[in-house]
């Protein structure tokens, strides 16, 4: 019957209906998530005793709620099943050595760091030495003494942390004796919550002193997973001394599985009598948030539920009025885990949930359960039901109102609830509060700028009104004049726009000077402030004023109340205060001149993240606690009210409490209204649509308008500009909103940036700038951040470009207006240019810029400023700048730094000695003015070679330097100062210089199985004991079972490097350096192969200058290992010799059996074996050409130790095997050697390989990766293809181009279009003005690649090689540069750039280059001819090409205006001719005008035409005599060398070049009656003159030969004025012909020729035939002359003339 009744109540039990037990006790912080990683499983001893013990090696950071951030989470969802599963890998069981401690890249403060234990080495038993336990389940064995024995084990408890001992983290598990039966065993229940894993579970307990001599315990337990973990021997006293287990993987865990128990089962005993304990985990189901809100809070603001929850806490109580008829409820779950959530009976949906309110009480149950089965096949078939209810009563009490009379008017009133909720006034306005809860304490604040401050407290009910008249304080601190930066961004709008002129290069950014402050993040140091030329920074508990030239301390002020922690923030100046952010929700005033405490405001609670806004007399700030509970935004009055004391506290004038908080998020004020952002309450990574935006009126602290459905937390400042504000999230977005004059919210803009944003935007001008996080991780510095620039317009923003930058643009940037006005690309105008400066959250935590433009669309950041090596951290620290340009920064390193605008500074320094090289203690930089260098022993002499930037002098110790500077030395040390300046800046450097004393010899090394150095007594003895002279040790055999050991090596130099390498018989090693533990000794963790009793290690030893020594250190453990053989071969070298070789691990001996194939031989160790040594091992034997067979091997080691497996060793056939080898390219060299290394020769052109022998074959070629391939000869395979891979570049980019006036580089830059990329391949640039050449400078990309420039157009002909390239220049820098010359009156010239790689992949880009034509056309008359009444030929030379215009008028008229409006004839420089037709009689005036292509018109140019009447008389006021027809000047035309395609590879034809150059193209008849003619001089006749024209030249003169005589015989046409045609004054018409001059001189000569006799005709024949033959005679005599001499000279010579 006890039996029934016993199994009866055991169901009812597990059922759930007895309460579950320990929900009190349970002390699992329910928002930490946990992950620890452990070996099978984990230990902890408190205080390591030395005795055998696994220990827990996880990464317990998690239980201290510690995250990879600043930002301090402290409500963090619980990971789910599957990634906490993904955190806790399995790992191999073996003692895991100290894991190594990285610094974590932090973002946001407030962070406990935990550093990692560096644990003990210790002992884990060897898998073989391990006995798994006998588990009976279903019976308890004990010895019985009377009715029962006592328990073996006693003190059993349960901890949820590995290390702490905190009330809340100890469980003491509750005896069940009623449950016995069922599991069978000694049951105990302890009860864990849904949201937590087996993880922060942690078990300890003792051995009790009635268990039997030599009782151990074990426990074991199934896994989620289905399998089964075991820990065995654990510590009998492991709850005295400190120790705690917990299986690795999970037996329990959350989100789906937070319902399921688990059952431990806990063996305590010997093998013979032990007793068997079940540990039953009962599960509490629980939620991790539940609200309640009032019908009217849409936005969830105010949860009723005071505090934050506690998920274990499970009663709550809420009052509201007696009108409130419903409430919203919202309740979330761990891991979206509602285990069947009712609310009221009712399923709860996910979303809030509206609950009627009944009677004066409502209750609200919460109650969740689930059904589930136990893993344990034993309890197959038992069901329970976990469960989790809350229960939250709901009270409606009478309401009742109060209103305040305050004077003076102004005075703000604040009421507060019994939660400190502000309580609005009635209607908004006035000072009217309806609806208190009466009974409910209530407490008010009355304050004014300028006045005492009042603060009270009622009962609603006792009191309707209350009267505050406010005490007037006249208390004012001395104000700081001249100042250069006062808050946040120096600027009421938070814009970070200054006009001052901050470097705008990294070349003249040199730091000034670096000062640290604060030794961790809880004394970081702020960004300055700059007043009154000092610089104001806080640090922990004091601010400190600095001077701002050189970065000493000048005042420190009296101890702050609280620590500014980790200083994000600068302080803030406003009325002679300075207000510092000291924690604890509270501000501090000191007086900036005397930094003493005048005022404490309130607490309130939470960290103080958000920068400080000061407005007419009111402070505004707000805080933060976690990403899930509520911030308060608060006003303070900065009144002293109380000047006798520094301690009074401040009371808030307001108050505004939203979930989430307020993290940096500082806020904008006008005279009117405060405008600020929030978190959006959700978890960190949830971003969420809950986030608001406030308007508050500063005058009375009610909302006037808010804005919701932000996506992400507002973690930047509001920024205002032009009457909109700006902020982003780090959701994402950026927004914009429309600010109202009465403080309400219009338009709102948002855009997508892609990554989460926290810095505040600068806008200017259109644009606006912000950092963006990549989604590559945030503290990754390849995680595709970027900075990006958006423009902006009245309806849209959208992103003009984005520049990557290595790291996350975390802060605020600083924008400079300084260099709006310069002319960069010398067009005349202003280019608008600005500059932005920024920092990235990662190493080495520099200063970035980026230059933009109005419409510019791709920038690239340049790191401007890299810190120091001491002074690199992340930095997320604004910038500030003084007036005279420098930048003030910090960084996590709590370094201040000072960069300032100088261009005085060295840019590089070889130092070189007569003997031996020189060693640096660091890298030289521009802005480290002190070094020493050390030089070899025997140098007498150092040459110091100096590089400046123009316009920089030298003087070493006061004289002038050139660059060069020589120190003798002797010895004993000496140094150099070098002083460099450039106008009113300078900077000296200093060298000190020393002889090379520096030993690489070690102080000390020491093997330990202890990962402490200062630990002797896990010391192993060394042979020899160590002495400096010895570098070979073996240490004593170490007998435990840990797979690695400890080398420290201690060197004589502190500075010396130590490296290790594995010689033989190491699995990995692991150099630490100096580590925690090591002191001043170098840590090596040296880890033993797979069964390897023996490890060498190489430890090397070299100091700064390079010297090295090396120590050999043997390391011993026990030798329970078989030798291992390796690299077996058999080797035939002829007919019947074979070579057997292979590998041993360690010495002993070997017997060897051969035999035939398929045969297995058998073994006697005993008998006759071979001696084996450590290495390298070899045996020849006989064995026929035509056998097969194998040899095997089975060995044994000195100790006795033997293989368990012998080692079979194929012997092959003798044959020869002809190998053809073929590789690609095909003149690779080929090398292929035999097993020996010996060389192989070619026979034939083929290989002789002999069957199963190993060959290495080699190829190889300039230019490629070397091949190298070993191979088993195969008879199957005689052929090896081989292809090379090339290690030539086929990179043909362009690293830069750009075009400038100046030879020196990087001056003169002219604007190019497009801006340089490399997908572009033409570009012009327009140089604004005239001048005979530019430059062009270019790099390729790759350093193998070759650029050259051929000339296209417009080019000085004698500037051109034969090949038509342009000769490259070279700076003393070493940069390249092509000078353009551009040939006479051209204002345009076109190149093209062709770029080689390596490879001889080429590619082209194409240039042109415009100058601005300034200069008009200058005219010059040449001729004027009279050919009959009505006709007339003009010439004349004109500068330029352009368009001519003329008119003619009778002679001594007045000269008109020609107009030059109109389109007139192309003409080109040099010559032109007008042929006039359609004349009257008499003399005329032609009046010319040329106009070029840029619009500028010529001087008109007067020509006087003689009448017929007077031809041949040679008079006339022209002087021109009309029966000569003049012919006209040479003409030029352009160059026909074009693009690839018309002539060699497209280089174009320099004879074309240089015939035409300077002087342009001859121009053809721009009209059908006009006709320009430009010949050359000298010209032949007939066929020579058409020679050189091809075909479709010959047409095109053809046809325009055609045409020309069809226009001369038609009629003469008018046209208008403002047309080539003109009308004379008599009214007659003129037609210009169009004919050229070219046939009116062939024409003659014709006719000249016609009318000579036929006796002129003969002797003209006779002499040119004897001119032709007196001209062949004296070439040939010349050549005979010539062949002669050549045969004269040695066989040598002439041969080579051959």
């Amino acid at each position: 019957m006890k039996r029934f009744l016993a199994g009866i109540l055991s169901a009812v039990l597990l059922m759930g209906s007895i309460p579950v037990y320990g929900a009190q006790d349970m002390g699992i912080s329910p928002e930490a998530g946990y992950s620890v990683e452990g070996t099978e499983l984990s230990q902890t001893e408190e205080a390591l005793s030395g005795e055998t013990a696994l220990q827990e090696t996880a990464d317990t950071s998690n239980e201290e709620n510690v995250e990879d951030s600043k930002e301090n989470t402290e409500e963090t969802t619980a990971p789910s099943e599957e990634e906490l599963d993904s955190q806790e890998p399995e790992v191999e069981p073996e003692v895991t050595e100290e894991p190594e401690i990285t610094e974590t890249p932090e973002e946001e403060p407030e962070i406990t760091e935990t550093p990692e234990e560096d644990p003990e080495i210790t002992e884990t038993p060897a898998e073989e030495d391990q006995l798994e336990p006998e588990f009976n389940d279903g019976e308890v064995q004990i010895e019985v003494a009377g009715e029962e024995a006592s328990d073996y084990l006693e003190n059993l408890t349960v901890y949820t942390s590995q290390n702490s001992n905190a009330p809340e983290t100890i469980l003491k598990p509750e005896r069940r004796e009623d449950l016995d039966e069922a599991f069978g065993g000694k049951v105990y229940t302890v009860e864990y919550g849904s949201y937590a894993t087996s993880s922060s579970f942690y078990l300890s307990g003792d051995i009790s002193d009635g268990a039997p001599e030599g009782s151990t315990w074990s426990i074991k337990a199934l896994l989620l997973n289905g399998g089964e973990n075991v820990q065995e021997d654990m510590n009998p006293k492991a709850y005295t001394e400190g120790v705690r287990y917990r299986l690795n993987g999970r037996t329990f865990g959350n989100g789906a599985n937070g319902a399921k128990r688990a059952v431990y089962t806990i063996t305590a005993g010997t093998e013979e009598t032990y007793q068997t304990y079940k540990l039953v985990v009962l599960r509490r189901l629980d939620l991790s948030f539940i609200g309640c809100y009032l019908p009217e809070d849409e936005d969830l603001a105010k949860n009723l539920i005071p505090g934050q929850f506690d998920s274990t806490k499970r009663e709550y109580e809420v009052a509201v009025g007696s009108g409130t008829e419903s409430l919203n409820l919202v309740a979330n779950a761990y891991s979206g885990s509602y285990y069947g959530l009712t609310v009221n009976g009712v399923a709860y949906e996910g979303n809030r949930q509206e609950i009627p309110l009944t009677g004066e009480e409502t209750e609200i149950i919460l109650q969740m359960n689930q059904e589930e089965t136990y893993l344990d096949p034993e309890y197959a078939g038992q069901t329970y039901v976990s469960e989790g209810t809350y229960h939250i009563r709901v009270t409606r009490q009478k309401s009742s109102s109060v209103a305040f009379e305050v004077s003076p008017d102004n005075a703000v009133v604040s009421l507060y609830d019994q939660n400190g909720d502000r309580v609005v006034p009635a209607g908004g306005t006035g000072w009217n509060f309806e609806n208190l809860l009466m009974g409910d304490t209530y407490t008010w604040t009355v304050s004014c700028y300028g006045y005492k401050t009042q603060t009270g407290s009622f009962v609603a009910g006792d009191t309707d009104h209350i009267r505050a008249e406010l005490e007037s304080i006249d208390s004012f601190q001395p104000e700081i004049t001249d100042n250069d930066w006062i808050n946040y961004r120096n600027s009421d709008t938070n814009n970070g726009v200054t006009d001052v002129a901050a470097p705008s290069s990294g070349a003249e950014s040199v730091q000034k000077w670096a000062m640290q402050l604060g030794g961790d993040w809880n004394a970081a140091v702020t960004p300055p402030l700059i007043l009154g030329g000092a610089l104001y920074v806080a640090s922990g508990k004091f601010i400190y004023k600095i001077d701002r030239a050189t970065g000493e301390i000048l005042a420190v002020s009296e101890e702050l109340a609280g620590s500014m922690v980790f200083a994000l923030n600068p302080l803030t100046y406003a009325e002679g205060m300075l207000f510092a952010q000291i924690g604890g929700g509270q501000i501090q005033a000191v007086s900036a001149s005397t930094l003493k405490s005048l005022w404490i405001s309130e607490p309130v609670g939470g960290q103080t993240l958000s920068p400080i806004t000061y407005k007419d007399g009111y402070i505004y700030t707000g805080t933060w606690n976690s990403e899930t509970t509520a911030g308060i935004y608060f006003a303070l009055s900065v009144t002293d009210e109380d000047p006798s004391r520094g301690d009074e506290i401040k009371y808030c004038t307001l108050k505004y409490s939203h979930k989430g908080g307020f993290y940096w998020a500082g806020a904008y004020a006008s005279g009117d209204y405060l405008v600020f952002g929030s978190d959006d309450g959700s978890a960190e990574g949830n971003y969420t649509n809950t986030s608001i935006l406030y308007s508050v009126s500063t005058s009375t602290g009610v909302m006037l308008d808010k804005l919701t459905g932000l996506k992400g937390d507002i973690r930047t400042s509001v920024a205002y500009n032009n009457g909109y504000v700006y902020f982003a999230t780090k959701g994402g977005y950026l927004y914009r909103v429309k600010m109202n004059q009465d403080g309400t919210f219009g338009q709102v803009l948002g855009y997508n940036l892609g990554g989460m944003a926290t810095a505040t935007p600068v806008i200017y001008k259109g644009r606006i700038y912000i950092g963006v996080c990549g989604q590559g991780g945030q503290f990754n510095p390849d995680g595709g951040h970027h900075f990006d620039v958006l423009t902006e317009s009245e309806d849209e923003l959208s992103l003009a470009y984005s520049v990557p930058v290595a790291g996350y643009p975390q802060a605020a940037p600083l924008l400079s207006t300084a260099y709006e006005n310069e002319d960069y690309n010398k067009d005349g105008k202003a280019d608008g240019r600005v500059y932005i400066y920024f920092t990235a959250n990662a190493y080495p935590g520099g200063i970035y810029m980026l230059e933009d433009s109005p419409g510019q669309t791709e920038g690239k950041a340049e790191e401007i400023f890299t810190p120091d090596t001491a002074q690199q951290q992340y930095s997320i620290s604004t910038l500030c700048v003084d007036r005279d340009g420098t930048i003030y920064y910090k960084n996590d390193s709590n370094y201040l730094m000072a960069i300032e605008k100088n261009g005085a500074y060295l840019n590089g320094v070889s130092v070189s000695a007569d003997t031996g090289k020189v060693t640096w203690n660091k890298t030289f930089r521009k802005d480290r003015l002190s070094y020493d260098l050390t030089l070899e022993e025997g140098a007498k002499q150092t040459v110091f070679s100096f590089e400046t930037p123009e316009g920089v002098s030298i003087s070493v110790y006061g004289k002038k330097c050139d660059g060069t500077y020589k120190v003798p030395f002797d010895g004993t040390g000496t140094s150099i100062q070098v002083q460099v300046s450039k106008g009113n800046k300078s900077r000296t450097y200093v060298f000190n210089i020393t002889g090379d004393e520096s030993s690489p010899l070690l102080k000390n090394l020491a093997v330990s199985t202890s990962n402490s150095y200062t630990d002797d007594t896990g010391y192993l003895a060394l042979e020899p004991a160590f002495t400096q002279e010895r570098y070979e040790y073996t240490a004593e055999m170490y007998n435990g079972k840990n797979e690695f050991l400890n080398i420290f090596v201690e060197p004589q130099e502190d500075d010396a490097s130590v490296t290790a390498e594995g010689i033989r018989g190491t699995k990995k090693i692991n150099n630490y350096g100096h580590t925690a533990g090591s002191g001043s000794a170098s840590r090596i963790a040296v880890y033993f192969g797979e069964e390897e009793a023996e490890a060498a290690v190489k430890v090397t030893v070299k100091t700064k200058s390079g010297k090295t020594a090396s120590y050999q250190v043997i390391l011993q453990r026990r030798d329970i290992y078989p030798p291992k053989l390796s690299d077996a071969r058999a080797v035939r070298y002829d007919a019947e010799r074979v070579r057997i070789t292979f590998a041993s691990n360690e010495m002993g001996n070997y017997q060897y059996k051969i035999v035939k194939l398929g045969e297995t031989p058998e073994f006697d160790l005993f008998g006759s074996v071979e001696l084996m040594t450590r290495g390298q091992n070899s045996l020849d034997l006989m064995i026929p050409e035509t056998e097969e067979r194998e040899i095997w091997i089975l060995a044994k080691d000195i100790v006795g130790n033997q293989m368990s497996t012998p080692v079979k060793i194929p012997v092959t056939e003798y044959k020869e095997i002809p190998i053809t080898i073929k590789t690609v390219p095909a003149d690779a060299g080929v090398r292929v050697t035999n097993q020996d290394g010996e060389e192989l020769k070619t026979q034939n052109g083929k290989y002789m390989f002999l069957k199963g022998n190993v060959y290495k074959i080699e190829i190889s070629r300039k230019g490629y990766e070397t091949l190298t391939e070993t191979v088993t000869a195969d008879p199957k395979v005689t052929s090896y293809s081989f292809t090379l891979k090339s290690l030539m570049s086929s990179d043909a980019d362009l690293k830069y181009l750009y075009v400038s006036s100046a030879d020196h580089y990087g001056k003169g830059i002219q604007k190019l279009e497009p801006s340089f990329k490399k997908t572009e391949d033409h570009y012009t640039a327009v140089y604004g003005d005239e001048r005979q050449s530019l430059n062009v400078w270019a790099e390729a990309a790759d350093a193998h690649g070759s650029i050259k420039v051929y000339a296209m157009s417009g080019i000085l002909g004698s500037s051109v090689q034969k090949d038509e390239t342009i000769l490259q220049t070279g700076t003393d820098e070493g940069h390249s540069f092509w000078k353009i010359l551009f040939a006479s009156g051209e204002k345009e010239a076109k190149i093209r750039i062709q770029v080689t790689a390596e490879d001889g992949t080429r590619k082209n880009v194409y240039l042109t280059l415009r100058l601005t034509d300034k200069t008009a056309p200058v005219l010059k008359k040449v001729s004027a001819s009279r050919i009959s009444t009505d006709k007339a030929s003009v010439v004349y030379k004109t500068s330029e090409k352009g368009y001519r215009y003329y008119k003619v008028v009778d002679a001594g008229k007045k000269i008109p205006v020609v107009d030059t409006s109109g389109k007139g004839t192309e003409v080109q420089a040099g010559t032109d001719t007008i042929t006039l037709t359609g004349l009257t009689s008499g003399q005329k005036d032609v009046v010319i005008a040329v106009k070029d292509g840029s619009g500028n018109v010529s001087q008109q140019l007067v020509i006087r035409i003689p009448d017929i009447k007077n031809a041949g008389s040679g008079t006339g006021n022209n002087d021109n005599n009309s029966s000569v027809i003049h012919r006209p000047g040479s003409g030029g035309h352009k160059s026909e060398a074009g693009r690839p395609g018309s002539g060699s590879d497209g280089n174009g034809s320099k004879a074309n070049l240089k015939k035409v150059s300077g002087t342009g193209s001859g121009g053809q008849a721009g009209e059908k009656n006009v006709t320009s003619t430009d010949q050359k001089k000298t010209e032949s006749k007939g066929k020579k003159k058409d020679a050189g024209k091809s075909g479709d030249q010959k047409k095109a003169e053809e046809k325009k030969s055609g045409t020309s005589g069809k226009s001369s015989g038609k009629k003469a046409e008018t046209t208008d004025e403002s047309s080539s045609s003109d009308t004379g004054s008599d009214g007659e018409s003129l037609k210009d012909t169009g004919t050229p001059e070219e046939q009116t001189v062939i024409s003659q000569i014709a006719d000249g020729w016609k009318g000579l006799g036929n006796f002129s005709k003969l002797l003209i024949i006779l002499a040119v035939l004897i001119a032709g033959y007196l001209s062949f005679w004296y070439r040939a005599r010349k050549y005979y002359k010539k062949k002669l001499l050549t045969r004269r000279k040695p066989y040598a010579a002439t041969k080579r003339y051959r």
